[in-house]
């Protein structure tokens, strides 16, 4: 063992280990490139997209790829400024942390800023229409880049004071379609009766009790818009549901009764 310590010491004060010189990249496949950097080449075939098209010497023109023989975004013919002369997209690793797998996006890191400067037209309808979501960072809802992988609400929402209990997230989308913009009430049909009635209590038990015939008929019949204002209510004349039940004499409904969720004279 000791006589292996010696001709050890003895090489290492003979030979004088350096770097590996990089060398042009020339005649090299990316097939080839992917049998030692497999994690690489496997994430620019799935998530590279423009990236995933180029070949790795553009990018990695001498070898080993050391970070000082990469071409940086600035220097790469292939784009210059590409999505937008913004400030806070110059910076390319903000989103894209690795530019292997530029279709993902470091969600976690991403600031509600560098969100606006590609959403732009999404964060103007959360600035004009201010709430309680404004308050939560775009990454809550949006873990990830894609649509579909929006949080749903009852993660954030599971009791909602005022409502009906039990909504799914399918039933708070029929009447709050826009998380950016949750104040405006927009109507998916259908819309039973009894999600009206979570907000609208006194009308609801009004119509139950006193409504006569208007309690068999369903609440976005007479209001087909929201807020419930009398702008946005059908009068009598107008509803298809009856002209003028008590022939010509008696033409306006309101002489008698008290509005139209009593009929009660």
């Amino acid at each position: 063992m000791m006589a292996i310590i010696v001709i050890l010491a003895s090489i290492s004060g003979c030979i004088e280990f350096e770097p590996p010189v990089a060398e042009p990249v020339v005649g090299f496949t990316d097939a080839q490139c992917g049998f030692c950097h497999r994690a690489e080449y496997d994430a620019l075939q799935a998530e590279g997209g423009f990236h995933g098209r180029m070949r790795c010497t553009a990018c990695h023109p001498a070898h080993p790829p050391a970070l000082d023989h990469t071409i940086s975004c600035d220097d790469a013919a292939c784009h210059d400024v590409f999505h937008g002369v913004d400030p806070l997209l110059l910076n390319c690793t903000l989103c894209h942390y690795d530019p292997h797998a530029i279709l993902r996006l470091n969600m976690e890191a991403m600031t509600d800023e560098a969100c606006a400067a590609c959403h732009y037209d999404v964060a103007a309808v959360v600035y004009q229409h201010p709430s309680k979501h404004d308050y939560v960072a775009c990454s809550a809802c949006h873990p990830e880049h894609e649509a579909e992988a929006t949080l749903a609400c009852m993660v954030c929402h599971s009791v909602i004071s005022g409502h009906y209990p039990g909504l799914t997230n399918i039933e708070c989308l029929r009447c709050h379609p826009h998380g950016h913009d949750e104040i405006p009430v927009v109507y998916v049909l259908p819309i039973p009766d009894k999600w009206c009635a979570s907000c609208h209590v006194e009308p609801a038990d009004i119509i139950a009790t006193r409504g006569a015939g208007h309690a068999r008929v369903a609440c976005v019949s007479c209001h087909p818009e929201h807020p419930p204002s009398p702008n946005h209510t059908l009068s009598c004349n107008d509803a298809a549901c009856h002209g003028l039940p008590h022939g010509t004499v008696f033409t306006d409904c309101l002489t008698c009764h008290v509005g139209g969720h009593n009929l009660r004279i």
